[in-house]
């Protein structure tokens, strides 16, 4: 559990660097800071458009969603009353998105919303957990991090939350997965081999499991 929570808080402050652009692949680019205090924003995710930013911050207190401008500005809360890590992502159109909510003190389950509406729904109700959650390039599915199935897996069910189908099965952790842009295949951070958390890629029909990373440490 230590090496997940390293790799995690690790892989999320790489997320804001690249977002920051404090790291890049090609030539220098003008460095943006976009927040400011000492509570920890992390998670965030472009809009489809390009044009926001939506991420988790515990600059208030508990964790809550912000949306941000790209050019910088106000952070504006979502009006949700939520609880948890609350791992997001948005919808291909742009007007949802789905991410995890902890009820109560219990395990994360997944819920959608649509922003002009204010709707919330509930899609997922399991006593482990329900986390994690990534729309599908089409927008049609959702995979996500699931303990249904015993140990942590990955899972595929529609954006109505059902049609459960199970993408890996082991006894150690996979986990934060993202699609490819085809939607052909995910990606994923697991610790399936010697307990440390690598990178992984799996077929939507559950075919071609190979690791990407071998990580020290």
């Amino acid at each position: 559990m230590m090496i997940w929570a390293r790799r995690s808080v690790l892989s999320l402050a790489a997320a804001l660097l690249v977002v920051l652009g404090l790291v890049a692949a090609g030539p220098a680019q003008e460095r943006q800071r976009l927040t400011d205090h000492e509570a920890m924003d992390y998670h965030p995710v472009f809009s489809p458009s390009g044009a926001v930013i939506l991420f988790t911050s515990r600059g208030e207190g508990p964790a809550a969603l912000f949306r941000i401008p790209v050019e910088g500005g106000e952070p504006a809360r979502l009006p949700l009353e939520a609880t948890g890590d609350l791992y997001s992502d948005w919808h291909p159109d742009g007007e949802s998105l789905v991410f995890d909510i902890r009820e109560e003190g219990g395990p994360p389950d997944i819920y959608r919303y649509w922003f002009q509406s204010r709707e919330l729904r509930r899609l997922t109700e399991h006593p482990g957990m329900d986390g994690h959650p990534s729309f599908s390039p089409d927008g049609e599915r959702i995979v996500f991090t699931s303990s249904r199935g015993g140990s942590l897996d990955l899972w595929i069910m529609d954006t109505a939350g059902g049609g459960f189908v199970q993408l890996t099965e082991g006894p150690e952790m996979d986990w934060h997965p993202a699609w490819s842009p085809d939607g052909g295949r995910v990606v994923f951070t697991s610790a399936r081999e010697e307990g440390e958390g690598d990178l992984w890629i799996v077929g939507v029909d559950g075919s071609g499991l190979r690791r990407l990373t071998s990580l020290p440490g």
